[in-house]
């Protein structure tokens, strides 16, 4: 299932891409362990990112520019899981999917 990452809004306006907020890794069922979180229902913001890590500013710049034009207003983290990282051999071929719920 592999392992994704998630970082806050804060941080993202702020541009501090250096330290994230979490890790987390899907599970296909219904948590019941009071230490396992679970992504808020609700809407979200989805983009697939084809391309290096290191891009990934450039994209959140893009979402927030979306978000403002459209009047959406986000909320909480964004959640980034690398898609195909263990089956290519370069980094400019990654597919990263980020979520960003919407208020």
């Amino acid at each position: 299932m592999g392992c994704g990452s998630f970082i806050s809004l804060e941080k993202i306006r702020e541009k501090q891409f250096e330290t994230y907020d979490g890790v987390y890794t899907p599970i296909h069922k219904k948590a019941t362990d009071p230490n396992f979180a679970l992504l808020p229902c609700g809407t979200y913001i989805c983009i697939y990112h084809v391309g290096k890590w290191d891009e990934l500013p450039s994209v959140y710049e893009k979402i927030l520019k979306f978000a403002d034009r459209n009047k959406m207003h986000l909320i909480g983290n964004a959640y980034e899981i690398g898609l195909n990282e263990i089956a290519v051999k370069n980094k400019k071929d990654y597919i990263t999917r980020i979520l960003i719920q919407v208020e």
